[in-house]
Order: structure tokens, then sequence, then C-alpha cells
């Protein structure tokens, strides 16, 4: 009876919640702007902050060079041949091997992002390549996906989810890591065909920006309405760019496209939509 009970309330809660969602969206309130809702199930905030990562500091840097190699060999324009790189699968092993006992803090600061954002990558793909012929990471079980603490980067055993949100995020607060992290989804950033570097991260990081907003399932623009539709993925982190929605455009605008930046520019008012998340594999088999 008491278990029974407890699964009443809960659907009771789940409900009520369901109806007062339903009756704010009839009612034209947004529900991306509920508290409630964003606090539930959006992805944690970290502190707003459109704060670049600023000056690099002396450090040691880390050779990025064999997922380097498979990048070029194996990503091309963002699309990932799965079916290639599972032949060279123990070259990428060796790579994440290397991870493993990396001293963190004796790397310069550009040199740790970069190190942690070529981490997430390549143990996304290793993912993938355990589960051949997966059509988006959702097929996945949800054990085995961003929570799974199996991953061994900088002596300690992790899942994605804490390299990103526990410790890219909040650590290095710079949120163009939103363009440049990739969960194997065609609405992803597109995977840059080189490893990301400290020497040239801070430029890596600006071009994967505008290689973003130049897709159009990324960026929609209509002049005649002046409305902009952008990734759903810069409303789920965008308190990463901006503390309110109504500074998000001016937040992202200078990775826009140039003609849009002008439109926008002379618009009286610019609409802002959200473009639905494709999570379809961003490649193929």
């Amino acid at each position: 009876m008491g278990m029974a009970h407890k699964k009443l309330k809960i659907f009771l809660f789940l409900l009520g919640l369901g109806l007062i969602i339903f009756g704010l969206s009839s009612t034209g309130c947004s529900i991306r702007k509920i508290g409630l809702v964003r606090s539930t199930f959006y992805p944690k905030s970290v502190a707003a902050t459109a704060t670049p990562l600023g000056e690099d500091t002396a450090g040691a840097r880390f050779d990025h060079a064999p997922l380097d190699r498979l990048l070029k060999q194996f990503v091309e324009q963002g699309v990932v041949d799965y079916a290639g790189l599972a032949t060279e699968q123990d070259k990428l092993d060796a790579y994440i091997k290397s991870l493993s006992s990396t001293k963190i803090d004796t790397l310069g600061r550009h040199a740790q992002l970069a190190f942690w954002i070529n981490a997430y990558n390549a143990c996304t793909l290793k993912l993938m390549l355990e589960h051949p012929g997966v059509e988006s990471i959702k097929d996945i079980p949800e054990e085995e996906r961003w929570k799974a603490v199996r991953w061994s980067v900088a002596g300690k055993q992790r899942s994605l989810d804490e390299i990103e949100h526990d410790i890219i995020r909040p650590k290095y607060l710079d949120a163009r890591i939103h363009f440049a992290l990739v969960c194997a989804a065609h609405s992803c950033p597109w995977l840059r065909s080189e490893a990301f570097t400290g020497d040239k991260l801070m430029a890596q990081l600006d071009d994967q920006a505008r290689d973003f907003f130049a897709r159009p399932d990324n960026l929609q623009w209509d002049a005649e309405k002046q409305r902009l539709d952008i990734s759903e993925l810069m409303d789920w982190f965008r308190d990463d760019f901006a503390a309110k929605e109504s500074d998000l455009i001016d937040a992202l605008k200078g990775w826009f496209p140039a003609e849009v930046q002008q439109d926008i520019a002379k618009a009286s008012k610019v609409r802002l939509g959200y473009l639905p998340y494709d999570w379809g594999l961003n490649g193929s088999w």
C-alpha cells in the first residue's frame, strides 16, 4: 500500500505540473521562461557569463597528435566516417589511455581546456564505436551514455556529464565550448577535423562558433517578419551566454553571418525562436 501511495503522489505531481505547463502555454506564456520547468528539465546552470577564456598561463602542453590524425582522416565537414574509424579503433583507444594519468594542473590554462574538450569528444567517439550501427546516441541505453562513470581522465574515473557540467562549464567560464563539445548528434556543432590545442584554442573556438551559425539548421533569419530562429542548444544553455533571454541575441550575434548581423542591426525588434534539435547520427556506418 505504501509503495502504491508513493507512486500515486508522483503521478499526481507530474499530472499537476503538466496541467500548469499546458495552462501557461495556452495563455501565451513561454514554457521556456518558467523557472520551475528550466530547473527541472534543463541542464543545471553555472554563473551566467559571456566572459572570454582570458589570457593563457604558462605550463606544459599535451600531445593530441594521435587524435588529430584520426580526425583528419575520418571527419569531413563535421561528418564522421564511423566505419572507417572503427578500423583504427586501437589508435583511438591508445589516445584515450594517454589521457588517464595526465596531471591537469601542470598544463597551461588554454591547454587544459583543449585537453578536456578533446577528451569529451574522443570518449564520445569511442562510445559510438561500442554500439556499431546505431542511428542516434539516444539509441544507446541511458545508463551507458552521459552519466556512466567509466572514462579514466586526468587521474580519475569520470562521466561525460562530469567533464562537461562539473569541470568545463564552471571552471573555464567560456560559453564557446558549446560550439566545440560534440555528442555525436546531427544538431551538435561540427566535429572539427583537427584536435584542439592550447596554442590555437581561441581561434578554434571562434571558428567553431561561426561555423555553427553558418548552418541553416542552426540559424534561420526571416527579414520580413524580423524573426530569428536559432538552435535549441542556445536555449538549453542560454545562462552560459547571457543573464537573461532578452540579452541572448546580443551575446551571440558576433558569430552570425555578416548579412544577418546587418539586418538585425536595422530591425526595430527581433522575435526569437528555437529550432528543434536533431539527435540523428552525425555520420555514417
